[in-house]
């Protein structure tokens, strides 16, 4: 019986040590992914937006590449056509960038910012509500992140949730 319990034990002690390095190689692959994705600027700007969301106990976002792309373009086509809007006249609403790119979820929101800096950036949206509440959504699990700097008007800003 002291036999069973000890090889119960150690069996537990791998299988906790075991998940304590899946979780670590899952991290840092998570990390290396959203490194190749992300430009340095959108890497500290998705770093400010979890760290608010970690600081309340909430889930980091996880960065998608499909909603990656769909921020990239629309941040691109604001700039492209000088506008500031969550409508565009190329692509609509980001719900329906969202529809036209199989993108299934329950919830959806985005976030737009025009600034000339990213820790200004976050704060506005910090201190608007409706785009804290898109930061702050527990349910959004899901976000892509795009970040271009312009000529004239600072960084513009695009960020997009999801919820599956």
């Amino acid at each position: 019986m002291k036999v069973f319990v000890k090889l119960v034990a150690v069996s537990m002690i791998f299988l906790c040590l075991l998940g304590l390095i899946q979780n670590k190689v899952v991290a840092e692959y998570n990390q290396s992914v959203e490194n190749s994705i992300l430009s340095k600027v959108e890497q500290e700007t998705l770093g400010l937006i979890n760290q608010e969301r970690t600081s309340r106990g909430l889930n980091i976002l996880k960065l998608d590449s499909t909603l990656q792309y769909l921020a990239e373009e629309k941040a691109e086509d604001i700039v492209k056509n000088n506008y500031f809007a969550h409508y565009s006249n190329k692509y609509g609403s980001a719900f329906d960038m969202m529809k036209s790119a199989n993108v299934e979820y329950r919830v959806a929101g985005e976030n737009l910012a025009e600034s000339p800096d990213i820790k200004e950036a976050v704060n506005a949206w910090m201190n608007s509500e409706s785009h804290r509440e898109n930061i702050l959504d527990e349910n959004f699990q899901y976000t892509g992140m795009a970040v271009i700097k312009t000529k004239d008007r600072g960084y513009i800003f695009v960020e997009m949730f999801i919820c599956k």
